[in-house]
């Protein structure tokens, strides 16, 4: 169980070793994408914008529509409206003439209706009473004048009927005509305001897919920079690293590591001995990665007495490092392979003569060790 997780715990610390640069690769690639993608989007937001304003302008040429459309409708209403009451006072006229006309029919009548009752002998008595034959002639005239003129007035009162009836119907043709113009502007204007609410809906729609590219297009651009800020810390860490590699500065070997016990004589925890601790002990986390201090080549991975198992890297110059304390099913790298600053080489482990999980470090200067810290100032 316990060779199984460290197996597991080697794999893992392998991936660790060679995912950062493909990572950072990918981040790389993921920003162009970013940037790609936020560029398409405001090529939509301009689309859009062009849409805006078309269908703006379309929204004010109907509108104009719609308030010339609503004048007209109020003009034809206003005309349908006095020529309603011209109709009303046309008929309330023909009603007078028609009253007027029944009255003299009836009068006519009457009279009519006397004469032929009375005979003739009524003209003969009306002439007969005549003082003298002018006054006879007299009276046969105005009785032949009245005759005539009642004639004339119920002829006229005819006529009149006849105009008053024929004005009416001309009013009546008029205002169905009027009403039926005023029906048709109803419609159209009824219609344009539909098409009115259409164009608001669309502005809406726009104003809505608009507002949602720009957000996510504001949170990209948040992203992208957030990356290219963690680009550019990484590069300046990178060059920081590749400086204090030039300078001879050793990289920490253990991120969060710690200093447990420094280089210098002491009495051994283990063994209660008195001897020079010959490097210096770093606490961490069971499994930790180790990453190497500096380029070189590993000239020995190997168990050693008191250490458990040690990895050794030469640095050039007379100088190497010692990694010990690991389990060697995690060290990552073998006798020959060149290594790179921060590659992972293996994992802080609870090897050998160990009181806890820690990486012990030694410095070796042309055969000897020294203390590790100035190489780390």
């Amino acid at each position: 169980m316990r060779r199984t997780l460290h197996v597991a715990l080697s794999f893992l610390l392998f991936l660790f070793a060679v995912l950062p640069a493909a990572f950072a690769e990918t981040k790389a690639s993921d920003i162009e994408e970013k940037k790609k993608e936020i560029k398409e989007r405001d090529k939509q937001i301009l689309q859009i914008e062009r849409e805006k304003k078309l269908t703006l302008e379309e929204k004010r040429e109907l509108m104009k529509q719609l308030n010339d459309m609503k004048s007209r409708l109020a003009s034809l209403n206003e005309q349908v409206y006095r020529t309603e009451q011209k109709l009303n006072k046309s008929e309330r006229r023909l009603q007078e003439l028609e009253k007027r006309i029944a009255e003299r029919e009836a009068l006519l009548k009457n009279r009519l209706r006397f004469l032929y009752q009375r005979g003739e002998m009524y003209y003969l008595e009306t002439l007969l009473d005549s003082d003298s034959f002018g006054d006879f002639l007299s009276r046969l005239d105005l009785v032949r004048k009245l005759i005539r003129a009642d004639r004339r007035l119920l002829d006229a009162h005819k006529e009149d009927h006849k105009q008053a009836e024929a004005e009416k119907a001309s009013i009546e043709r008029d205002l169905k005509e009027r009403k039926r113009l005023a029906a048709e502007a109803e419609r159209l204007h009824k219609r344009l305001v539909k098409e009115y609410k259409q164009y608001e809906k669309q502005l809406a729609d726009l104003e809505k897919k608009q507002e949602h590219l720009e957000e996510i297009n504001e949170r990209e651009r948040k992203e992208v920079r957030r990356l290219i800020a963690q680009k550019m810390k990484e590069a300046a860490e990178k060059d920081k690293q590749q400086a204090e590699a030039k300078d001879g500065k050793f990289l920490w070997p253990v991120k969060g590591g710690i200093i447990t016990s420094e280089y210098g004589y002491r009495r051994n925890p283990v063994t209660g001995a008195y001897k020079l601790h010959e490097g210096i002990d770093i606490g961490a986390p069971l499994g930790t990665a180790i990453r190497a201090v500096a380029d070189g080549k590993v000239i020995e991975s190997r168990p050693a007495s008191g250490y458990g198992y040690i990895v050794v890297v030469d640095h050039g110059g007379g100088v190497s490092t010692l990694y010990a304390h690991v389990y060697p099913q995690d060290v990552t790298v073998s006798i020959g392979q060149s290594v790179s600053r921060g590659q992972v080489i293996a994992a802080v482990g609870n090897n050998g003569q160990s009181t806890g999980p820690h990486l012990h470090l030694e410095v070796i200067k042309d055969g000897r060790t020294v203390d590790p810290k100035p190489y780390f100032r």
